[in-house]
């Protein structure tokens, strides 16, 4: 047994020292925050969406002008035989004068037939028509259009809250990991230096062998949970990396001073409005566009006016020569029987926008309680770390004094170990809630929406 943990405290000496000699990129919260948002897949589909919305603007907007088209065809009547016309009599007229008809003229108009094989027909001409009411759906639908925009660009600004807090979630873990990794290692060279004194000590029949081991086998101890830890360290390290678009066997190591970038944050939660979050304007912008869509329901039964101008070409060969005539035109459609269609059709567009109206208001309460959690969190993160530096401070001072009644004979090793042990506890756990902090930082500004 106690060759196997010589072995792999071996194994941990070596594993340390080949991640040691590994490059590793120093990164700070800012280059992750840029990184992740260049490299971020969602983003680029959110600013996709975004462009597609604000073209769909641009379409919307040219239902306001006139409709150009032109068009133009050639008909082609191989099997046509021509036109016949009948012989027919002349009328007559005794008082032509006062347009009294009556009798014939005895005058006879012989019939004949107009040879016409192959019978071509030239058509072409220019349209321009411009609706002038269609009620007001050409105005809704331009609105309904921004607001897509709007709603597009407010889920760019959620996913861009996601990216951050997740890359801060990241980053901090990171952190903890790192400083733990440095913890143990504190705590390891201290062993190692007791561990030598008590076997000096043993060599010179100060001190028995047992208490030689009992640090040589927390010694181990702790070597293996640092390689664990390590490990812990890499995968940490990945999850950066990944979230940042850099390659996962990148070393990372995050570039921050926990004891000095945590502060007091007591003062943040006195911000209690979330209207800002991206979620409830999105919301709020979809009752919109059902208030919109309502609307467009019932002008889709009310009377439509528009009018056109056109231009057409005619040219039959041997008939009628090409010529250009001027058409205007002007047309109204009113809606007469629909079955209630209308009234249908508007009941469930009146449900929907209701449905949104209660999705809107509960998803406002949810976030008021989300925002609430936060705000409790945040207070017990800032309670926390001051009970942990305080905790740090005593198992410091209990260490030292240990130590200093070890040299002296008044404690045993056991004594010395469990005050060692302690101390890294505590440092472990003011580590930890530095860490959490600003991750509940992160997730308090994100719930008020000031991510």
């Amino acid at each position: 047994m106690r060759i196997l943990q010589y072995i792999l405290a071996f194994m941990g000496v070596f594993f340390l020292s080949f991640i040691e000699m590994r490059a590793q990129t120093v990164v700070t919260l800012e280059e992750c925050h840029r990184d992740a948002l260049a490299y971020n897949k969602s983003l680029d589909l959110s600013r996709m969406d975004l462009d597609y919305a604000e073209t769909a603007i641009k379409a919307a907007r040219t239902a306001f002008f006139p409709k150009v088209d032109g068009s133009a065809s050639v008909m082609f009547l191989p099997d046509f035989e021509g036109v016949s016309f009948s012989g027919f009599t002349l009328p007559t007229t005794e008082e032509a004068l006062a347009g009294n008809f009556a009798g014939t003229s005895g005058v006879d108009v012989p019939g004949f037939d107009l040879g016409m094989n192959d019978l071509k027909i030239y058509m072409g001409g220019i349209t321009v028509e411009q609706p002038i009411y269609v009620g007001s759906r050409i105005r809704l639908a331009h609105q309904m259009a921004e607001i897509g925009a709007d709603m597009a660009g407010e889920a760019l600004n959620l996913t861009r809250a996601e990216v951050i807090h997740g890359t801060d979630r990241a980053f901090w873990s990171l952190m903890a990991v790192q400083e733990q990794v440095l913890v143990l290692e504190n705590h390891v060279e201290a062993l190692d230096s007791l561990e030598d004194q008590l076997k000096v000590q043993y060599e010179l029949g100060i001190a028995p062998r047992s208490e030689m081991l009992k640090v040589s086998v927390m010694r181990n101890e702790a070597k293996l949970r640092l390689v664990e830890v390590t490990n812990l360290l890499d995968l940490t390290g990945m999850n950066l990396a990944r979230l940042t678009g850099r390659p996962l066997d990148e070393p990372l190591r995050a570039a921050a001073n926990t004891q000095e970038n945590i502060e007091p944050r007591m003062q943040l939660t006195s911000t209690t409005d979330f209207s800002l979050r991206p979620e409830l304007q999105i919301l709020k912008h979809q009752q919109e566009i059902s208030r919109l869509e309502r609307l467009s329901v019932k002008g889709e039964y009310l009377p439509r006016i528009g009018v056109s101008f056109g231009y057409q070409y005619l040219h039959v060969p041997d008939l009628i020569s090409g010529s250009w005539t001027m058409t205007l035109g002007a047309g109204v459609s009113i809606p007469l029987i629909h079955w209630r269609e209308r009234k249908f059709r508007t009941d469930m567009a009146r449900i929907n926008e209701m449905k949104r109206e209660i999705n809107y208001d509960d998803t406002r309460n949810l976030i008021a309680l989300e925002v609430q959690q936060n705000q409790m969190n945040l207070k017990s993160g800032v309670k926390r770390i001051e009970l942990a530096q305080m905790n740090l401070e005593q198992a410091e001072e209990t260490m030292s004094e240990v130590e200093i009644s070890f040299r002296a004979g008044l404690n045993s090793v056991t004594d010395l170990l469990n005050a060692r042990v302690a101390y890294q506890r505590a440092a472990a756990s003011l580590i930890e809630a530095q860490a959490n902090l600003e991750i509940i930082t992160s997730a308090y500004l994100k719930s008020v929406g000031l991510l």
